[in-house]
């Protein structure tokens, strides 16, 4: 986030289960309201890359909410 000059948009936090612990680990992005499961060390790059930066969805690992 930082190498990106992202660390003033984005918010990290650590908590319980939302009721989806089998499909974890969890990133919400917002305003888009999409929800990524499964999410990997490995797929941070591609998320900061084109869900929050590009404003476009992943679509292997995301499902969108209201």
């Amino acid at each position: 986030m930082a190498k990106r000059g992202l660390g003033d948009r984005i918010d990290v936090r650590i908590n319980g289960c939302h009721g989806f612990c089998e499909r974890g680990p969890l990133v919400l992005i917002h305003p888009q309201g999409w929800f990524l499961q499964r999410v990997q060390p490995s797929d941070i790059a591609e998320i900061l890359d084109q869900a929050v930066l590009a404003g476009k969805p992943i679509e292997r690992c995301s499902t969108s909410i209201p």
